[in-house]
């Protein structure tokens, strides 16, 4: 597919898929954190995923600059590279407890189940950003 055919708006790389759906999945979570019915006492999203109004504000921030970033490829690739390196240093810091409430870092109140998803976010986001982004000008060494 041509570059001149994507810049009209005809084709959406794989990256900017990524960065498009994604960052409607994470304003919608944002969003779905602040609604009571579906937090309970617990501060728990759906009785699974731990969050706090901060938690919620980081998750509407990141769906915001990944809906941004997949207006155009150069941008979608760059933008799912930094919110892959971050998600990828949120899941470390979460695997060593420095995401939990009362933690020793930053009062996300993460759990597990957040950070198999960071993780996750992590690696989908670094794929979309590199090899899967889509972008036709890589070079072959023949």
């Amino acid at each position: 597919m041509s570059t001149a055919r994507r810049a009209a708006g005809a084709a959406k790389t794989p990256g900017q898929l990524f960065g498009l759906v994604f960052g409607a999945v994470y304003v919608l979570v944002g969003i779905l954190g602040f609604i009571d019915p579906l937090v309970g006492d617990d501060d728990r999203l759906l009785g699974i995923f731990g969050i706090t109004p901060l938690h919620n504000v980081a998750h509407l921030a990141v769906g915001a600059l990944l809906l941004f970033g997949s207006r155009a490829p150069d941008t979608a690739r760059i933008v799912n590279l930094v919110v892959g390196i971050v998600y990828l240093l949120l899941g470390v810091l979460g695997l060593f407890g420095f995401l939990i409430e009362d933690g020793q870092a930053i009062d996300l109140n993460n759990n597990a189940a957040g950070t198999v998803l960071h993780f996750a976010t992590a690696a989908l986001a670094l794929y979309f950003g590199t090899a899967g982004s889509g972008d036709d000008r890589t070079t072959s060494t023949a």
